[in-house]
């Protein structure tokens, strides 16, 4: 039979098992809780991330959602005006995503989505802000590029976008897009809700123009 020894603390009897027992349950139970504590922490963790991208990307193109951009561009604009650079703000439209979507079914319109979002993406620089600010509206904002070479770069865009087109099925799809732009200089430093509003007038100009077309703001 095994002796189990006795512990005197200040005259009293400890019961050495008792501890024993309890330590070996703790020493058991505390990495089990620590590791769940762990795992649950890292959820949490990834639980926040993915909400934060969800808030920052729109999911069908993988581009900025509209109040990711304001927030992004607001800090651009301040940037910009300090260091007394130019910035140009494009507003562009799919032309007659109405009519796509009752044609090819919301399907197609998200293919035709899809696609143009590529094609922004391989045209602008890294340096570029891209945002998709409505259904079929979406925002691009040029640092240090002045008018003639914003409308170079949105030239190449709806070129592209008019000869490649998107394969549904058994059809290929083609499909144009409409361009307002704005230059921020020194001639026209106003915020950036104003930009926007003057580059969407532009755009309105640019489908009464008949579409498949840029224009560039005029407050005349």
């Amino acid at each position: 039979m095994v002796s189990i020894p006795v512990l005197y603390i200040s005259g009293r009897e400890v019961d050495l098992e008792g501890v024993y027992i309890t330590i070996s349950i703790a020493a058991i139970v505390t990495p089990i809780i620590c590791w769940y504590l762990i795992g649950l922490l890292l959820e949490i963790y990834r639980l926040e991330n993915e909400q934060r991208e969800l808030a920052t990307y729109d999911q069908l193109t993988g581009i900025m959602t509209r109040r990711a951009f304001l927030e992004n561009c607001e800090t651009i604009l301040k940037i910009v005006q300090r260091n007394k650079q130019l910035m140009s703000l494009a507003y562009i439209d799919i032309d007659d995503f109405k009519e796509i979507n009752d044609t090819c079914g919301h399907e197609g319109g998200d293919e035709v989505l899809k696609s143009f979002a590529l094609c922004l993406q391989e045209h602008l620089r890294e340096s570029d802000l891209l945002g998709r600010i409505g259904g079929e509206e979406f925002v691009i904002a040029l640092v240090d590029t002045n008018i003639e070479q914003s409308i170079f770069v949105l030239d190449k865009i709806r070129l592209s976008t008019e000869k490649n087109g998107v394969s549904l099925s058994n059809l290929n799809l083609h499909y144009t897009v409409s361009i307002g732009v704005v230059l921020f200089d020194n001639n026209n430093r106003v915020d950036l809700q104003e930009l926007i509003r003057q580059s969407d007038s532009a755009l309105y100009k640019a489908k009464k123009a008949g579409k498949n077309c840029i224009v560039e703001y005029s407050s005349s």
